[in-house]
């Protein structure tokens, strides 16, 4: 009997594994992506008790465990790019190359009033450029002293979790608020000066999203599917084809590096994601260490090489903030 109840266990999370492959914008179906690696844990821990205390094993039990290592393996195939163990997908910053460019994002939780504990990050970090999401007015009113560090900034506070502020010591050659999907989603688009150690300036393109989560907690109830945030990602990434300057994206995309969607946006937008080969750099949850994967995201064009990469320690939010500094 015992077997029985391992086997019906098993192939429901070989099931679970397959899940994502429906061709389905479901939030149901879509969220299985994110927690790639939890089934994995538990599939194997599964596997572990069942060899322990089920033997001897019929031919059905043979055949569930073929499938359950199967699905493991193809799990494994999806994670593995994005840990220590694969290639970097952009090479190492050398001791020789100067030109740096510093930029945090944190998504601060709009409801986590530890706007001191916030600025005391920040000023302790000292990046160029600073991206917070879910900002409101309060945020905005309690992190007033930040602008004398950063000349340059651009505030859509909203009180919807969907809210921006952006900080910048370089200044700004353009500035933009866009709402490419939604007209409670705001996205930034910004052109910013960098200086270069010859004296002369270098324009970077900035881009800042945090696109609707694939899930009922949306701001926006009626739509409980990815459907927003893929059609997000994809205008994005279609605006970027012929670009051919310095480009960087950055944001709390609510989706995982290796999720259909993601991997999409990176095909198009033809951006590399400096974290593969070097680590997940999980986010999310900060309060749950069982139950975390990476949602806060940068990309950028061929023109940078990575430094630096720095999860923070949290502040109250259920982020954890990142740290990336690049060399151009």
């Amino acid at each position: 009997m015992i077997n029985y109840v391992f086997d019906i266990l098993m192939a429901m999370l070989v099931a679970l594994s397959l899940l994502p492959l429906i061709p389905s914008k479901y939030w149901w179906i879509r969220g299985v992506e994110f927690v790639r690696l939890q089934i994995i844990c538990l599939q194997v821990a599964v596997v572990g008790l069942f060899m322990l205390i089920s033997y001897p094993w019929a031919f059905f039990d043979y055949l569930v465990l073929s499938l359950i290592s199967s699905a493991i393996l193809y799990q494994l195939v999806i994670i593995l790019p994005h840990t220590r163990f694969a290639k970097k997908q952009v090479k190492n910053a050398s001791l020789s190359e100067k030109n740096t460019v510093t930029l945090l994002h944190a998504n601060v939780l709009m409801t986590n009033k530890k706007t001191e504990d916030c600025l005391s990050m920040i000023k302790q970090c000292n990046p160029d450029i600073v991206l917070l999401v879910e900002t409101d007015e309060f945020w905005q009113t309690n992190l007033h002293a930040l602008e004398a560090d950063y000349p340059q900034k651009l505030y859509c506070p909203q009180d919807n979790t969907f809210g921006m502020m952006l900080y910048s010591k370089f200044p700004f050659t353009q500035h933009q608020i866009d709402y490419l999907v939604k007209q409670h989603v705001p996205s930034f688009l910004v052109g910013i000066q960098l200086p270069t150690k010859t004296g002369e300036t270098l324009e970077l393109r900035l881009s800042c999203i945090h696109p609707e989560p694939p899930a009922p907690s949306a701001c926006d109830y009626t739509e409980v599917s990815s459907k927003p945030r893929d059609k997000e990602l994809d205008i994005l990434a279609k605006n970027l084809q012929k670009n051919t300057k310095p480009y960087i994206v950055m944001g709390d995309l609510n989706d995982v590096a290796w999720s259909r969607s993601t991997k999409r946006f990176q095909k198009i937008s033809g951006l590399l994601d400096p974290r593969r080969g070097r680590g997940l750099y999980n986010t999310f949850h900060a309060s749950h260490w069982w139950l975390r994967y990476p949602l806060d995201h940068l990309f950028h064009t061929e023109h940078f090489k990575v430094r630096k990469i720095e999860r923070l320690p949290h502040f109250g939010s259920d982020h954890f903030p990142l740290l990336i500094q690049l060399a151009y």
